[in-house]
């Protein structure tokens, strides 16, 4: 008996070059699109960031504004006088410093009273209002 190997079915796998050059384009197609994702994944954050910070920038902004006009009014005669009258009591050539002072013991005005709290609804009371509200 003489075995012919050319003539006998051959074992294993019958992979094609084509087959093989599918599933490798596959896996690199595949890879890409993952990487592509990532990377736009990674693009929405930094342009959320940025955006966070364009807001914070503007807000820093006209803080520094504010305070560069108060600033520009400290350093006023404007500032000056205002806190020589209020705080500094000081007082201009022919005008008179008054300072109230209230009498010890004296009442002082009453503030007004808060009106007392709404009574609270029991619960029976707030579903038979919810359901049959148009009765009342």
């Amino acid at each position: 008996m003489t075995s012919n190997a050319s003539s006998s079915p051959r074992r294993g796998l019958n992979i094609s070059f084509v087959q093989i050059a599918v599933v490798v384009g596959l896996i690199l197609g595949i890879s890409i699109v993952l990487d592509f994702q990532q990377r736009i994944q990674a693009a929405q954050i930094i342009i959320a960031e940025a955006e966070r910070l364009e807001l914070e920038v503007s807000k820093l902004q006209a803080d520094q504004e504010g305070l560069q006009a108060t600033l520009a009014y400290v350093e006023s005669d404007a500032y000056v006088e205002d806190w020589s009258h209020s705080e500094g009591q000081l007082v201009r050539p022919g005008e008179v410093l008054v300072i109230p002072v209230t009498k010890p013991g004296a009442l002082s005005t009453p503030e007004p009273l808060a009106p007392p709290p709404a009574p609270p609804i029991i619960n029976w009371q707030l579903w038979l209002e919810l359901f049959f509200d148009n009765i009342q």
